[in-house]
């Protein structure tokens, strides 16, 4: 016997490795070699999704793609900036950002503090009373709305101006009191 076989169970040994001897099957029982196809390897078929129960996280939302000949989008602001009606909105701010001072500093050049104050009133009524035109004008139900509380606005801008004006013009133009000569 070989010095390098040791007690025959199965296992050979050999100066560097342990290599596993097994028992070969009768030549009937072999299994028959298939001849591998030419070409490349098949490639492995997709396997279907299966539902997982208990608590899932929700689902990412699509990303938007922006292809090579696409340019991107321009982002929306939440309350809608670029509409109409925002527009609209923004075009009556400018107006009564210009207006509403213009009125108040005439008011307050002609009358002093107290006229400033009734020129600034009725200068956000000449803007309510713009915004409930035009409100008026549009027909849809919420542009009756803005426009009936523009108006309501409007009035009772003009009328607290007006009177705040009124008594400014009375107490400018009203005739002195007459004095006592004693000054009493």
């Amino acid at each position: 016997m070989d010095e390098n076989i040791g007690d025959w169970n199965g296992t050979c040994w050999s100066e560097t490795t342990i290599v596993a001897a097994a028992p070969m099957p009768p030549p009937h029982m072999m299994p028959q070699q298939q001849q591998a196809p030419m070409g490349p390897p098949p490639m492995p078929q997709p396997q279907p999704v299966r539902a997982v129960e208990g608590p899932m996280q929700p689902p990412m939302p699509p990303m938007p793609y922006f292809g090579p000949m696409q340019p991107p989008q321009p982002v929306r602001a939440v309350n809608g900036m670029g509409d109409a009606a925002s527009l609209q909105t923004r075009h009556t701010l400018g107006l009564s950002l210009f207006l509403v001072p213009l009125v108040g500093a005439g008011g307050l050049y002609a009358g002093g503090p107290f006229g400033g104050v009734a020129g600034v009133f009725l200068g956000g009524a000449l803007v309510n009373a713009y915004r409930a035109v035009r409100n008026v004008t549009a027909g849809n139900p919420d542009a009756d709305r803005e426009a009936m509380i523009s108006g309501t606005y409007a009035v009772l801008g003009a009328a607290v101006g007006g009177y705040i004006a009124w008594r400014v013009y009375e107490a400018k133009h009203s005739k002195p009191a007459t004095r006592s000569p004693v000054g009493v």
